[in-house]
Order: C-alpha cells, then structure tokens, then sequence
C-alpha cells in the first residue's frame, strides 16, 4: 500500500482528479492497485501506465476526461525531458 502512494502521490494530475466531486485518494490507490498491480516498471513504462490509469478512472467515475488527459501530458511530458537531461 505505502509503495503505491509513493508512485501515485508524486503525479499533480492524481492529486487534483482526487479532489473531484466524490473521489478520494484512498479511492484512487485502490483502484491504481487493482488496475496497476505491484510490479515495478521503468520510468517510461511507469509514465504511460499513469497516462492510462487516468483515462481508465475518469472512465470508470466518469469525469470528462479532457483536462487530465492535457495536465498528464504536460506533467509527465516535463518529467521525460528532465530524465533525458541527466541521462
């Protein structure tokens, strides 16, 4: 449980969808953890799995999806150029 805070907590794009009209966080670690499951990934396979989680859970509690999909491109496209940069 305390590793997939750690993985999702760190996304703004997670901690404004649980501020939505009825989610909570603990909701969305649940759901992350049934969707996701435990194993650990590389960084770009751990982007693009936020990427599609987020889509998955405005689907499944069905928020519009548009302004999440955007903040997560923008969240994590500025995390792979940062990662590029110390590489």
């Amino acid at each position: 449980l305390s590793e997939a805070v750690d993985r999702v907590w760190t996304s703004w794009t997670i901690r404004l969808l649980a501020r939505e009209a009825n989610v909570s966080f603990a909701e969305l670690i649940d759901e992350w953890i049934a969707w996701a499951g435990t194993q650990a990934q590389d960084a770009a396979r751990e982007r693009e799995s936020m990427r599609q989680f987020i889509l998955h859970f405005c689907a499944l509690k069905r928020i519009p999806p548009e302004f999440y999909q955007a903040s997560a491109t923008a969240e994590f496209g500025a995390k792979a150029q940062a990662l590029a940069g110390t590489a």
